[in-house]
């Protein structure tokens, strides 16, 4: 069976369904499959990100890329995904567009059949943007592709973005206005219960909430 390669990029949904995506790969187009990736959590495709411990440099620079040139497939599949997470970075559409398009272009010259997943807009519309802030900005949610929803309970990790440090595994439940206990948007954490944990995410949560704040107002 001929051989084909799959080229992934992304950041933190591929991430964590990886495996997934390669399983259905395989399913599709056969076991003789060759992949490449380019992913992480908090990935960027033109500017270098920081998650945890660790630092990449945006997908446009990464190793990928002389890795394909010299082996253009006779047979090829690219998935393009996770293209909305350098809104999180502030980077204007239109660069994040030309970036996009950028991979998607170069990817095609090399021969691959290119597919590009869509945003999440209908999921997006239903968070105001102090709940889509505090939730991008704290929480990551452990199963690949989940948002947050109303009244549906997520299971993820709340992380202090200023720090990269793992407060905790939670479950997180939004709230939406006025279908909530105070008539406001609101986003429950059920945490394991120590005093610690609970100071450690209301430390994080004031922080995040002063940024946005900070960055709203002229």
């Amino acid at each position: 069976m001929e051989r084909q390669t799959l080229v992934a990029l992304g950041a933190s949904n591929l991430t964590r369904g990886f495996a997934t995506v390669v399983n259905t790969a395989r399913a599709a187009l056969g076991e003789a499959l060759d992949v490449v990736a380019a992913l992480g959590h908090g990935r960027s495709y033109g500017i270098r990100s920081a998650f945890l411990f660790r630092s990449l440099p945006g997908i446009m620079e990464s190793g990928l890329w002389p890795r394909l040139a010299p082996h253009s497939p006779s047979r090829g599949r690219a998935l393009i995904t996770d293209v909305g997470n350098d809104i999180l970075y502030h980077v204007p559409v239109d660069t994040l567009l030309g970036w996009v398009r950028d991979c998607a272009t170069r990817l095609s010259e090399l021969g691959f059949d290119v597919v590009l997943t869509d945003l999440p807009i209908d999921g997006l519309r239903r968070l105001s943007p102090l709940r889509f802030a505090l939730f991008r900005s704290v929480f990551a949610p452990k199963r690949a592709g989940e948002s947050l929803l109303p009244r549906r309970a997520i299971l993820g990790r709340v992380v202090d973005p200023r720090s990269g440090f793992e407060i905790d595994e939670a479950i997180a439940t939004s709230f939406q206005s006025p279908q909530s206990y105070t008539g406001e948007d609101m986003c429950e954490f059920s945490l394991h219960g120590s005093p610690v944990l609970v100071s450690a995410l209301l430390d994080c949560l004031c922080g995040v909430v002063a940024n946005h704040h900070k960055r709203s107002c002229p």
